[in-house]
């Protein structure tokens, strides 16, 4: 299965390579890729990658199983657009035809700002809302006098859906305070997010269309931190039923990231790009954030039975011992399977993951076996530890295994998919 674009990935020749090899290798190369990619002796791996994308992206109708093999095996990170790309069109934000994707860009950056536009109401704004005149004296009263009335005349009833101190129901200044709290909330969590990064307390680039939306809840500042706060407030408004949940925060950040990375003019557009990669992810996880949903198909307890069974079928000596020290997955590997794995490596070995993450045919079933990974590759530590060290050990994972890269983990996991998915991408490099 697509062992074209085995051979294209692994086509890079080096000068000791026999004219043989090189002419029999070619015979197999997917029609496409042989009338527009041309491979030269000083090709790399990386270009090579890098061409074989660009094929399948600039075709009219993308082949998205041909695209998930090529993503699955690394994206490269230049061109910036080539992976800001991938994902969109992996995690279904741009549709597989390529000619309707301005179209589709145009009219979802135009819905996010309606969303802006909308949905937050200030009641600052409210004032030019008519008010019913109320009498406050009767024309007969005998006890105040003329000029006194005179002089009170009227005053304006207020509305109660206006009133600061009203609790009625669909008051705006009850639903600004409850947005205000649930920015707080964000906001508490975002400030803990990748803040050794420099770029998330840049200023927005004087281009970024973040700067001129009009919206009621204004940005407190012009950083990349006050958009991700806006992003995830918006998403808690239009998903009352999830609302804002901590973790999200990790799960937005690398969407926004990459959609800002962007070289090419997309980048303007990053804040609605990555609200609308979050949501399509969030279709996927949203049962693992929600309590009432832990035990339906997609919930945690589903997430986390499937986790445990997995290593007791890869490695039964290893699952012999968190069953009898009682270590529930839910104390370690919630956050894995949760977050992508997103809090467990660095940034840019985070990227790389996902990569591989949303190419994944079973949607983010890689995940589990990446995380099975992780613990099986510790296993003579888990042997031999207690339950308080094996607990460290896999809590922080990455401080407690230092010897273990994230390649390692990687080829491990592929063992492990092919184990339970002997035919998914039959014939890729993989690595």
């Amino acid at each position: 299965m697509f062992s074209w674009i085995t051979n294209s990935l692994r086509l890079s020749v080096d000068n000791s390579a026999s004219n043989s090899t090189s002419h029999s290798t070619s015979q197999e190369i997917h029609p496409d890729l042989e009338k527009k990619v041309v491979y030269s002796s000083k090709s790399s791996l990386e270009e090579a990658r890098i061409q074989s994308l660009n094929v399948v992206l600039n075709k009219s109708e993308i082949e998205f199983e041909v695209l998930q093999q090529l993503c699955f095996d690394g994206i490269p990170d230049k061109p910036r657009s080539l992976k800001a790309t991938c994902w969109k069109v992996l995690l279904g934000y741009l549709p597989i035809n390529t000619s309707s994707w301005d179209s589709v860009l145009e009219e979802q950056r135009g819905t996010y700002a309606s969303y802006l536009e909308d949905i937050f109401h200030n009641p600052v704004y409210s004032s030019s809302i008519p008010k019913k005149p109320v009498a406050i004296l009767e024309e007969n009263s005998t006890t105040t006098s003329k000029k006194h009335k005179k002089s009170l005349d009227t005053f304006e009833e207020v509305d109660p859906s206006l009133d600061p101190l009203s609790q009625s129901p669909g008051n705006i200044w009850t639903s600004m305070y409850e947005d205000n709290e649930l920015k707080k909330e964000i906001e508490k969590d975002i400030k803990r997010t990748h803040q050794c990064l420099a770029f998330i307390h840049k200023e927005l680039d004087p281009t970024s269309e973040s700067k001129m939306y009009n919206c009621n809840f204004k940005l407190d500042e012009q950083t990349h931190e006050a958009v991700l706060i806006r992003i995830l407030l918006i998403y808690a408004k239009l998903n009352p039923g999830v609302k804002y949940v901590q973790g999200m925060n990790e799960l937005l950040f690398p969407l926004y990231y990459v959609c800002c990375l962007d070289d090419s003019e997309n980048s303007r557009h990053a804040e609605a790009d990555a609200f609308f990669c979050f949501t399509h992810i969030m279709s996927y996880l949203t049962d693992r954030f929600i309590k009432e949903c832990d035990n339906s198909q997609l919930g945690l307890n589903a997430c986390l039975q499937e986790f445990d069974a997995t290593i007791r079928i890869v490695d039964e000596e290893v699952s012999d011992v968190l069953i009898r020290q009682e270590l529930d997955a839910r104390y370690y590997a919630l956050r894995w399977l949760s977050l992508l794995l997103a809090m467990e490596f660095e940034l840019p070995e985070t990227l790389r993951l996902w990569d591989s993450f949303f190419s994944d045919p079973n949607r983010f079933k890689f995940v589990t076996y990446f995380a099975v990974s992780m613990v099986v590759l510790a296993r003579d530590q888990i042997l031999t530890n207690d339950f308080a060290r094996n607990m460290q050990l896999l809590q922080h994972f990455t401080d407690k295994n230092q010897f273990l890269d994230i390649n390692t983990i990687f080829r491990k996991a592929i063992e492990i998919q092919q184990r339970f998915e002997p035919s998914i991408f039959e014939g890729a490099s993989r690595f």
